[in-house]
């Protein structure tokens, strides 16, 4: 019974996750704008001008998170729930906003290669394998391959918290060996392929984001234990902040891999599992510690799964409508400020609207006619559930 009610206090929801997804999908839209302006506003400072180039990380901190809320549940009542229950919230959560974008990016993004077989890419789409096939891993819209690998995680999710409730040691440690295992096959294998895709395909499928997915599991699982013994403290802001420098560190590290065809999938690769263990320190540290998230970040991991979904789709549209086909030959550095604002603020807007207009009021009819009535607010972190 004393078990029982430590369980209960344990709180639903964490500020420190907020802030890192906030972050992360602040990373990664700023590192599509620049992809499409090749405008870096941070490339005067010396030190954080690499944040923006390397926003990609971001990808990776969505995974780590999703493995962390997919497990806290779990850390938090010792309790798993049915396979019914389980899965229909994963699919309240991901279907609505990902139908509509796909629905969307299909008529204003024609992909020749996706058009010409519409019946192979929207399948693969639709059932999230799409990442397993070259032709349709980056067809329709770029950014839903990792919406597959996240869909085959929350396949696989039953059984690796099987494994996590008998031994969480043995289950991190055999997810990392199977992710380094994993990239070390595919570095091996398709390093040298003059076609770049096939390299990134195979270094971007589930098995090589094992360790991060079981890196967040494993920090729910230490989370839930420390917060049982040690109150939250600001000293432990000593050790989140070495948790923050270990990150930082990450974007700063490995600058003498191979760069060409395949330097920026090198490094991704390269950092995955140090990455992982400076983000379990970040949150373990950062659950202890009573700051509060601030605004802008709340606001952003609250928005973050339409954000990422849509702010790319807008960006395409604008870079078209403003004709930078070639924005590396864009010479006018106020045309690709404007780009990157309006594309942030454009993007702001239609996900905020679709958020709370669209995919908010679905998963509270369905957590209401799950629980007899019930409100959603509160039931289980759904905004904290990355995707």
């Amino acid at each position: 019974m004393q078990e029982k009610k430590k369980q209960e206090l344990l709180p639903s929801r964490l500020e420190v996750l907020d802030g890192l997804r906030g972050l992360a999908i602040a990373l990664v839209v700023f590192f599509h704008l620049w992809q499409k302006s090749w405008w870096n506003p941070l490339e005067r400072f010396e030190t954080l001008g690499q944040l923006v180039p390397r926003g990609y990380l971001g990808v990776e901190l969505f995974f780590f998170l999703s493995g962390f809320c997919l497990y806290w549940p779990l850390a938090r009542r010792e309790a798993l729930p049915s396979w019914q229950t389980y899965f229909s919230r994963r699919a309240g959560k991901i279907l609505p906003s990902y139908w509509l974008c796909l629905l969307v990016a299909w008529f204003a993004l024609p992909d020749p290669i996706a058009h010409a077989d519409p019946h192979l890419h929207l399948l693969a789409h639709l059932s999230f394998l799409h990442p397993f096939l070259l032709e349709t891993y980056g067809s329709i819209h770029g950014v839903f391959w990792s919406l597959g690998v996240e869909v085959q995680f929350y396949v696989v999710f039953p059984l690796v918290a099987w494994l996590f409730r008998r031994s969480a040691l043995i289950g991190t440690l055999l997810l990392v060996a199977l992710a380094c295992l994993y990239r070390l096959w595919v570095f091996r294998s398709f390093q040298l392929e003059t076609e770049g895709l096939a390299y990134t395909g195979r270094m971007n499928q589930l098995p090589a984001f094992l360790d991060l997915f079981g890196g967040g599991m494993a920090a729910a699982v230490l989370v839930a234990r420390v917060q049982k013994r040690v109150k939250p403290h600001l000293a432990w802001g000593i050790v989140l902040l070495l948790g923050l420098v270990a990150c930082w560190w990450v974007f700063h590290s490995f600058q003498g891999l191979p760069n060409g065809r395949n330097g920026q999938m090198n490094h991704q690769a390269a950092v995955r599992l140090p990455f992982a263990l400076a983000l379990l320190i970040t949150t373990v540290a950062g659950s202890l510690t009573p700051l509060k998230c601030p605004l802008p970040l709340r606001f952003l991991a609250a928005i973050s799964y339409n954000l990422y979904l849509w702010h790319t789709l807008v960006a395409t549209l604008l870079q078209s409508a403003m004709g930078i086909t070639e924005p590396w030959k864009v010479t006018d550095e106020s045309l690709r400020v404007r780009f990157t604002l309006v594309s942030w603020l454009v993007s702001l807007a239609l996900s905020t609207l679709i958020t709370y207009a669209f995919e908010l009021p679905i998963l509270r009819r369905m957590s209401r006619k799950a629980r007899g009535g019930e409100s959603a607010s509160g039931a289980e972190v759904p905004a904290q559930v990355t995707e």
